[in-house]
């Protein structure tokens, strides 16, 4: 909670039942209710129930939400892409171990200034190149440290008992690296989107198969 230190959050259970995940707010509230977010002393408090739902076969993950800062979320890393990150100057926050082999990684940048739209392209392509590309929104949960992972599939991989989530790395600092990236996002952007349209131009501007170059037929 110091590495991520975020003034609330929200608390998720997700459980496989019959082959489909269902998830659980334990925050959501009865209709037209606000929903509950905790603090990081209330999560701490609710260890021993949030142990026991672990051991009927929960996972359980937090959401950071925080006004200042993005918490962006790298899952499915591995060992060398982790390596490679750091090369290229990127800090994470948090580093932990989900399942074997499986890293998840996570980055602080702070809101004022940057632009969502640009932090949410970034977190879509970091993924894309280092984790899981299929995952989707900026605001995303991650996996609680010290309690097991519950998939199906990590059932025995440790030992002959489930995963637990093991805490390697905790700073809290900002990633400057990640901070520079997206400030010059809109400007990338803009290139990339002005070399499609070139890229179309030229293509439609190509002879057709069967054509001279100055639009008319070519003869036999």
């Amino acid at each position: 909670f110091e590495a991520l230190g975020a003034p609330a959050y929200r608390i998720t259970v997700m459980e496989h039942r019959e082959g489909k995940k269902v998830a659980q707010n334990l925050g959501k509230r009865g209709r037209g209710q606000p929903e509950k977010l905790f603090t990081a002393q209330e999560v701490r408090e609710m260890i021993p129930r949030l142990t026991a739902i672990n051991a009927r076969g929960g996972n359980i993950f937090i959401t950071p939400l925080d006004e200042a800062v993005h918490h962006v979320l790298l899952d499915d890393l591995s060992e060398a892409g982790l390596k490679k990150l750091k090369a290229e100057g990127y800090s994470p926050a948090l580093v932990q171990e989900t399942s074997p082999g499986s890293i998840q990684a996570l980055f602080k940048i702070p809101q004022e200034g940057t632009d969502k739209s640009a932090v949410n392209e970034w977190f879509k392509d970091l993924n894309r190149t280092y984790g899981d590309p299929k995952i989707t929104g900026l605001t995303h949960p991650l996996r609680l440290a010290g309690f097991q992972n519950m998939k199906p599939k990590h059932e025995g991989a440790d030992g002959g008992r489930r995963p637990f989530v093991r805490l390697l790395e905790h700073t809290g600092q900002l990633c400057r690296k990640a901070l520079a990236v997206v400030l010059a996002y809109p400007q990338q952007q803009r290139l990339e989107q002005q070399r499609r349209i070139e890229s179309e131009k030229n293509r439609q501007a190509e002879p057709a198969p069967g054509e001279s170059s100055i639009g008319g037929p070519t003869l036999g």
